[in-house]
């Protein structure tokens, strides 16, 4: 294990986690000798992501789709990892079309990815909010609300949390 210069290498030991799957799920640990880690809070929050599969599919013919209203969610399983392409359509709102299914005040799933096209409004719980448009990576944390704005669908490429965001619209 090479650690960069300016860091000494960790203390304790860490094995390394399959990132995109489930904690408990015996392939969220990587194959490989433990590492020698941090701390255990900073060792539990850190992954490792180690790739096993060569595999590449395309969103146009994907897995699996579900449907809200207002919302498709095309999920795509490469390797290990479930990848999402969510297409909300203008006038979506997190409250009026997912909040239904998700049973909650506001979404509790994190959310990392990529917007393809169209414009999102995300709002936070505690008050901070972002514009996410057309080339913009974003996350999200747990406990927040979104509404698509303007007359173009938002399109994006979810990495994490997309599985469960569709497990929602079942």
């Amino acid at each position: 294990m090479h650690y960069a210069n300016t860091c000494p290498p960790p203390r304790g030991e860490m094995t390394p986690k399959v990132a995109g799957i489930r904690h408990g799920d015996p392939r969220s640990q990587a194959p490989g000798p433990p590492l020698t880690g941090l701390p255990f809070p900073l060792r539990e929050a850190m992954s490792v992501n180690v790739v096993t599969n060569l595999d590449a599919k395309s969103h146009n013919s994907p897995d699996e789709t579900r449907r809200a209203d207002k919302t498709v969610v095309d999920l795509v399983t490469v390797g290990d990892y479930t990848i999402a392409r969510m297409t909300f359509e203008p006038g979506w709102t997190w409250a009026d079309c997912i909040k239904p299914a998700a049973g909650t005040d506001s979404c509790q799933l994190s959310h990392v990815g990529f917007c393809v096209s169209g414009s999102l409004e995300v709002e936070t719980n505690d008050g901070g909010k972002i514009s996410i448009s057309p080339g913009s990576s974003y996350s999200i944390p747990p406990g927040h609300n979104a509404r698509v704005v303007g007359d173009q669908p938002f399109q994006g490429i979810e990495f994490v949390s997309g599985a469960e965001f569709a497990e929602a619209l079942k």
